[in-house]
């Protein structure tokens, strides 16, 4: 018997150990379960799943990234990111997203809109930029990514009217992008 198979634990060890690990990453989140209802009703609405299919719709000549969540107090969103056209287009992001802000217990508001964030980084390396920038837009660009007070679309959520808060939500999602394919500049 090879001295690996002596020391190995047994299955049922290892699968505890997962739940382990596991139970402590949702501890270490710090998630609370207002954040956890308010995820619950971004993917109510299919968010995620509608701001990718507008990255991926997105026209050749522009670069759309995403989808991320990101998320305040009382706030969630779902965002895509992209960058203007031009030389100096990078000194302006563009996000589009969906936020849900809880109101009361039970209410919450859903938004569909956009933000415009300044590069605040020392300086701008292509490469790097390029690279990094597919994964993450906060190492270059910082601000506000709460909810836009000029959204595109806002709403009520009840779970009675879902199917129809999803149909607009797609509408305003598709109805942006072809404001953004007929434009030629942010």
């Amino acid at each position: 018997m090879s001295r690996s198979k002596r020391h190995k634990k047994p299955a049922y060890a290892r699968r505890n150990r997962h739940a382990d690990i596991m139970r402590l990453m949702k501890q270490s989140s710090g998630e609370t379960s207002v954040q956890t209802a308010l995820k619950r009703v971004l993917n109510a609405v299919n968010a995620t799943g509608f701001l990718a299919d507008l990255q991926r719709r997105a026209p050749a000549t522009r670069h759309m990234h995403g989808p991320k969540q990101v998320h305040g107090d009382a706030w969630a969103g779902v965002v895509v990111w992209m960058k203007g056209t031009g030389y100096y287009g990078y000194k302006t992001l563009t996000l589009i997203g969906v936020w849900v802000i809880q109101q009361d217990d039970d209410a919450y508001t859903l938004l569909v809109g956009t933000r415009h964030l300044p590069y605040t980084a020392p300086f701008y390396s292509a490469e790097a930029y390029f690279h990094q920038i597919k994964r993450d837009f906060r190492r270059y660009y910082e601000g506000d990514v709460s909810p836009p007070s000029n959204a595109l679309y806002r709403g009520i959520y009840t779970p009675e009217k879902r199917l129809a808060i999803r149909e607009r939500i797609q509408t305003t999602l598709t109805a942006w992008r072809k404001t953004l394919n007929s434009s030629t500049s942010l």
